[in-house]
């Protein structure tokens, strides 16, 4: 079987259907168990060559891009973890073998899943019958064909213009604008909507304030809603030489507040590595800080496959190519939305570009040894009513992570939404802000901030 190039399609090992794309395994006896992207690189470039020798540095530079120091420790993981899964041992393999001081050998027969032969398009020539003769079209229709080819051409051309017009519409159906400002330096871009008492939004790692959007529409009902793309990330400003993790973003958020809030305290939701963010922000920042709903909070340890992949060195939020978005996609959704060909190629070369800035900051969030627990310690100083809010399918941020939160803040509580993993603002928008606006409503509320300009 054929992996060498294109999107890994599913395929059977043994009785074992594996599914690539989402990473998961499904056995006989109806259990589907999810593993790490990389353990999945690691059985895909296996299944390439059934009943190979695949050597330790041919593994290496598929699955790590030849950066042997981390892959050696990361081979052994991915080995280790995938023997677990499929309960056998080194000493009696079934499926995977170890071949001593060589590499590794995939014992189980591999086959491609089965798929329907597709139908001959319209108009084909089929055994025994005459095909249909063709039309002659007046000259007019192929240049009225031709124009109506041209808004198709640069969609072709420009994925990135469908992507913008789709923001365009939900931003419009939310009410909202898009507004630019520089505070300390530098330069901020965010959806503002709606009156009333401030509340800011701020995404996480690899992302944009375009996530806020299916909920900002009912959240600035009630609230002056400010969803702001992070410095480096986005449309916000990036210094070339800048530092991008939790505590240096948590000084630009006060200097943000400063400039547009002098004196008030203002609500902050955060994401993930926003809600890290926030919380440092509060930490630092006491007088300026109002009430936080830190959603699916990084900044603290986590002990799952995921972060057992970071540690040897895996990437599971890169994209590269299409393959890449879906598995990331599989990986935040519970139900994995499905994406049209302009939108999903538009993201995947916003990602492709933004790739180096991403591995520069994801050691800041993702490892010890860079600082990524600093915002749980700096938790234990915020003196202000916190709402710690995780999806109760959260495959990237457990709850004994959020447990290690709730202990260190002083006047946290924590609520769990249902049918949702780690977007509940884009899965669950509706319980999501119903969960948010009935906690900052139940706190004392901020005054109220002026508005700033839409352009």
């Amino acid at each position: 079987m054929e992996f060498e190039s294109g999107l890994p399609a599913p395929f059977m090992l043994g009785d074992i259907r594996v599914d690539p794309a989402a990473s998961t395994l499904s056995f006989a006896d109806g259990r589907m168990e999810r593993i790490s992207v990389q353990h999945m690189q690691v059985l895909c470039v296996l299944a390439a060559r059934p009943g190979e020798l695949v050597t330790r540095a041919d593994l290496i530079e598929r699955v790590w891009d030849g950066n042997h120091p981390v892959g050696d420790r990361g081979i052994g993981n991915a080995i280790w973890g995938l023997r677990k899964l499929l309960g056998e041992r080194r000493d009696a393999p079934r499926y995977l073998q170890t071949v001593p001081r060589k590499g590794y050998r995939l014992l189980e027969a591999v086959r491609p899943l089965e798929t329907p032969r597709p139908a001959p398009p319209p108009g084909a020539a089929v055994a025994g019958r005459r095909p249909p003769r063709r039309l002659r079209l007046p000259h007019w229709s192929l240049v009225l064909g031709a124009l109506l080819g041209l808004p198709i051409l640069a969609l072709w051309m420009q994925p990135d213009l469908a992507l913008r017009a789709e923001y365009l519409r939900q931003r419009l159906a939310a009410g909202g604008g898009v507004v630019e400002f520089d505070a300390g330096g530098t330069r901020w871009v965010g959806i503002e909507a709606g009156q009333g008492p401030p509340l800011l939004l701020l995404h996480s790692f690899a992302s944009s304030k375009e996530v806020w959007l299916p909920s900002m529409a009912a959240l600035s009902a009630r609230r002056h809603v400010l969803a702001l793309d992070l410095p480096g990330w986005g449309e916000s400003g990036r210094a070339p030489q800048g530092h991008y993790g939790y505590a240096d973003q948590a000084e630009r958020l006060g200097q943000l507040v400063a400039a547009r809030w002098p004196g008030q305290r203002v609500d902050v939701v955060g994401h993930g590595m926003g809600a890290g963010i926030a919380a440092m922000w509060a930490a630092r920042y006491a007088g300026q800080a109002g009430a936080l709903v830190l959603v699916a909070p990084l900044g603290v340890p986590v002990e799952n496959d995921l972060a057992r992949g970071a540690a040897g060195g895996d990437r599971p939020f890169e994209v590269v190519d299409a393959y890449s978005l879906q598995r990331q996609l599989a990986l935040v959704f519970d139900t994995v939305p499905h994406l049209p060909w302009p939108f999903e190629q538009a993201l995947v070369e916003r990602r492709r570009a933004s790739l180096p800035f991403e591995r520069q900051v994801y050691p800041q969030i993702a490892l010890p040894e860079h600082g990524a627990w600093a915002p749980l310690a700096a938790a234990r100083a915020v003196q202000r009513p916190v709402l710690l809010l995780r999806c109760a399918n959260d495959r990237v941020v457990p709850a004994r992570s959020l447990s290690a939160y709730l202990d260190a803040l002083s006047q946290a509580r924590a609520a769990s939404l249902p049918r949702c993993n780690h977007m509940p603002m884009m899965e669950v928008p509706q319980a999501f802000t119903l969960a948010t606006l009935d906690f900052l409503e139940s706190v004392e509320a901020p005054v109220s901030a002026p508005s700033a300009s839409i352009r």
